[in-house]
């Protein structure tokens, strides 16, 4: 009997290592874009033929789901937040998830 709750034991193990290996090395990269036009997300949207690119929009008011994004894109270009959403975004770049800050910058 004992034997049989082992092999259940290691392959429960098994099976919640293949998980984690799955969501952590080849699941389906997830991008994050804030603050970007809805006509530009669009473009972007529609020009991903990528299935293993999945990209979402993130509101400023909900920027406590960036964590749990791969790259989160900011566009800088008229953003305006409060010290407790710029403390949120330090948050996420802290902990290593790649943040690529976008600012329009005019041409010379």
């Amino acid at each position: 009997m004992k034997k049989k709750w082992f092999w259940i034991l290691v392959a429960v193990a098994v099976a919640a290592a293949t998980i984690a290996i799955w969501q952590r090395k080849f699941s389906p990269t997830k991008v994050a874009f804030v603050n970007y036009q809805i006509t530009t997300l669009g473009q972007i949207a529609k020009s991903n033929d990528n299935n293993y690119i999945k990209i979402s929009e993130v509101d400023l008011d909900d920027l406590k789901k960036l964590r749990h994004f791969d790259v989160v894109m900011v566009n800088g270009m008229g953003l305006r937040i409060t010290e407790e959403q710029r403390a949120q975004l330090q948050a996420v770049a802290d902990k290593s998830s790649n943040i690529l800050p976008i600012v329009s910058m005019p041409l010379l």
